[in-house]
């Protein structure tokens, strides 16, 4: 009887706690159904799903007109203050709605907030920790990072208000996924909310430049720092410490050393604060620039003007256009070996001018058509280290043909009048044309070589051994800082961009260009250097000296060509006419856009 009555007593205790169990759900669910038919996102309406937020939207989907908005019949401002900034409370629906967080409902978010006028008191606690927390309630991993991150501990000090939210960074109603082209795309520009002079810096890099003009792969502002726990470089624990700087390189780099990583990335070369040596650099080649091309431009300007003013320009002082099945004597000047180098030198150059000069001008439309034209950053590189390989054969070819030259004579030749060298007569010959130009005395008489076409030469070898090994230093980084520290890696792009600048100068606008084109004994093109050949009457007033000093040597016979004028040589001539308007053409094409660039 006593085990019945405890059997009996049992079942009736859980009979009664099933049903208060009952009642206590459908309490719960009857007040959970109350709560979605008054909630923000409309009746029947979940926290989880956009299909409520109409309410919302008929509020914040208007756009303002005169800065505000109506609600309730009422005019209010379409803008609030968050920390002295003016920010709109209008949210493009549709840009939302195609967004990561499109399927969300608003309160999802937006805790607390119900339909109707908000009260200040939400809004403004709203404003700060309540959107760190509505982002954590998802991405709990991520919150962790960003609190235990510089940006994160700023929340927690007196720089509160310095401090970015998710939202500054992540466009709350525009929600772009990481890793995608469209989130690297924005990137930098996010960082430079707050980061203006480090993007600067950036910019001015490799890496920066790239970006600009859209190399998808190149290094961004998340790369190296890393996302949400960025971490100051004094940290042990950030990715660019001392610590783990070389890891985070070889993440890109595989191979990097620490010789590797002392390449600054954010450097200002125009700053000897940021760095004396790389400033140092830069200051001289300006100052040099600055010499050759105020030099260049005055002696330009003043020989035109005297060839003008002389009528030097007229057909009386050039040689009468050739006509087929004429013969005439000429003088050979070049070989066809000169000839050969010289056409390499222009495509090589031509190839080299057009796809590095997009990146030191990387802000402008122009650089981006070449870059698109050449099919991109990375494509362009390629064309940029072919054109270099054939710059390097060429100049080679070159030096060891002359050195075969001087052995062969014996050094007599370098110490010859018809030298390439540099000689006392140059510097004579320099104030003499200056005394011409003003009418002060007449024009000096010169041999194989004008002071001009000697510096166009000796420039062009000098400056390809520095473009070219400062070229192969960035081409080759991880082998070159196996002997030196990354910084000369930095000095090796001042100079590289600079002596490119430099030697597009001279050859592009003033010295060459105007030895070939725009000289009055030239005007408007010295073929000599593609025929090899040339009126022997027009080369004995142009150069009288060697043409006397060749007279006197009895020398004058092995220079002395017989030419007939064939279908074969006009062919010729008009090829060598389309060669000189296409380069010339690019040549004017590419010095507007600099002199653009450096006026806008």
């Amino acid at each position: 009887m006593k085990l019945r009555r405890v059997v009996t007593a049992l079942a009736l205790a859980g009979v009664v706690l099933v049903g208060g169990l009952g009642l206590f759900a459908g309490a719960a669910a009857a007040a959970s159904s109350n709560a979605a038919g008054t909630s923000p996102t409309g009746t029947g309406g979940s926290a989880m799903s956009s299909s409520g937020n109409d309410e919302c939207y008929a509020c914040h989907g208007q756009k303002p007109v005169d800065g505000t908005i109506t609600v309730d019949g009422q005019k209010v401002p379409a803008y609030i203050d968050v920390n002295g900034e003016k920010k709109s409370i209008y949210v493009d629906r549709h840009i939302q709605a195609n967004s990561r967080h499109g399927q969300l409902a608003c309160i999802s978010c937006h805790i607390g907030f119900n339909a109707g006028m908000h009260p200040e008191s939400v809004t403004q606690g709203w404003l700060r920790t309540a959107k760190i927390s509505a982002c954590g309630d998802c991405h709990g991993a991520e919150d962790r990072m960003y609190q235990q991150s510089f940006h994160g501990n700023l929340v927690f000090t007196r720089d509160a208000s310095k401090a970015p939210l998710c939202a500054d960074c992540h466009d709350a109603h525009n929600i772009i996924p990481p890793g995608t082209p469209e989130f690297r795309k924005q990137s930098v520009a996010m960082c430079a909310k707050c980061h203006a002079g480090a993007e600067k810096t950036y910019m001015d890099s490799y890496h920066g430049k790239a970006f600009v003009l859209g190399d998808a792969k190149t290094a961004a502002c998340f790369d190296c720092h890393g996302g949400h726990k960025i971490l100051p470089a004094s940290d042990p624990a950030s990715t660019v410490s001392k610590q783990n700087l070389v890891k985070t390189c070889a993440r890109c780099h595989p191979g990097a050393n620490e010789n590797f990583a002392a390449f600054k990335v954010h450097v200002n070369p125009q700053d000897p604060r940021s760095s004396f040596e790389i400033w140092f650099f830069w200051i001289a080649y300006v100052l040099l620039i600055a010499v050759v091309f105020s030099f260049a431009f005055v002696h330009t300007s003043l020989y035109i003007y005297r060839g003008w003013k002389e009528g030097l320009y007229s057909r009386a002082h050039h040689p009468p256009r050739a006509r087929r099945g004429t013969t005439r004597i000429e003088y050979r000047r070049f070989n066809v070996f000169h000839r050969w180098m010289h056409f390499l030198v222009i495509i090589s150059f031509t190839v080299l001018v057009f796809t590095g000069m997009p990146l030191k001008y990387k802000d402008t439309q122009w650089a981006q058509w070449f870059m698109d034209l050449f099919g991109g950053v990375t494509a362009a590189g390629v064309y940029h280290r072919l054109a270099a390989i054939v710059t390097v054969a060429y100049w080679t070819a070159e030096m060891i043909f002359m050195l075969a030259m001087v052995i062969r004579r014996r050094g007599k030749n370098v110490r010859s009048p018809g030298s390439i060298m540099f000689t006392g007569k140059d510097l004579q010959d320099i104030v003499g044309m200056f005394a011409w130009f003003f009418g002060r005395g007449p024009k000096p008489q010169f041999d194989r070589y004008t002071y001009w076409e000697k510096f166009d030469y000796i420039s062009l070898a000098i400056g390809t051994v520095i473009i070219g090994l400062t070229g192969f230093m960035m081409w080759f980084p991880l082998r070159i800082t196996q002997y030196v520290p990354g910084v000369f890696l930095n000095i090796a792009l001042v100079i590289h961009s600079n002596e490119a600048l430099l030697a597009m100068g001279v050859i592009f606008i003033f010295v060459h260009f105007f030895s070939a084109h725009l000289r009055p004994e030239s005007f408007p093109i010295d073929k000599v250097i593609f025929t090899g050949s040339l009126p022997v009457e027009h080369y004995r007033e142009e150069r009288p000296l060697e043409y006397a000093r060749r007279v006197r040597e009895g020398t004058l016979d092995e220079v002395i060509v017989e030419k007939t004028i064939t279908r074969k040589t006009m062919f010729a001539d008009a090829i060598w006419w389309t060669i000189t308007l296409v380069m010339g053409f690019a040549a004017l094409l590419m010095t507007a856009f600099i002199i653009w660039s450096v006026f806008d």
